[in-house]
């Protein structure tokens, strides 16, 4: 019986990765995007140990006849890091409470401010994210 095993992986901020403006019409009538991604050695050394790791546990329970394929194309399912948080404005376009750098009265409450792509759904991280966010405004106001 095939039985199939599939794992995901955290993909860390690179200067090469980058949504942008593509150069076809969208919808709208506005620019297409357009998400530019390179892996990285990083990126390929967690794909080895992944594919390694779930191996180890398919054999572990017995199976037999393993064959390992990894997917040529890195879904975009979930865009980060386009408002990236950090400590400074140098390297990130938020800081801890989400206030977009430079601003007064500016924030930013999105999976972008995450500063790497997540290897699951950043629903529940956004979730936090704005409860932080609203506990930090209503001391504010």
């Amino acid at each position: 019986m095939p039985f199939e095993l599939r794992g995901f992986i955290e993909v860390f901020s690179h200067d090469d990765n980058f949504i942008g403006l593509g150069s076809k019409k969208a919808f709208f009538g506005g620019r297409s995007t357009k998400v530019n991604f390179r892996k990285t050695e990083q990126i390929e050394r967690a794909i080895s140990r992944a594919e390694k790791k779930m191996t180890e546990v398919l054999e572990d329970v017995g199976c037999e006849g393993i064959e390992s394929k990894t997917y040529s194309t890195i879904r975009a399912d979930h865009a980060t890091s386009t408002c990236r948080m950090g400590t400074n404005s140098k390297d990130s376009v938020v800081d801890a409470d989400l206030k977009v750098f430079g601003t007064d009265n500016l924030y930013v409450c999105s999976n972008a401010v995450i500063p790497n792509g997540a290897a699951v759904n950043p629903t529940l991280t956004l979730i936090g994210l704005t409860e932080k966010l609203s506990d930090h405004l209503s001391g504010v106001i």
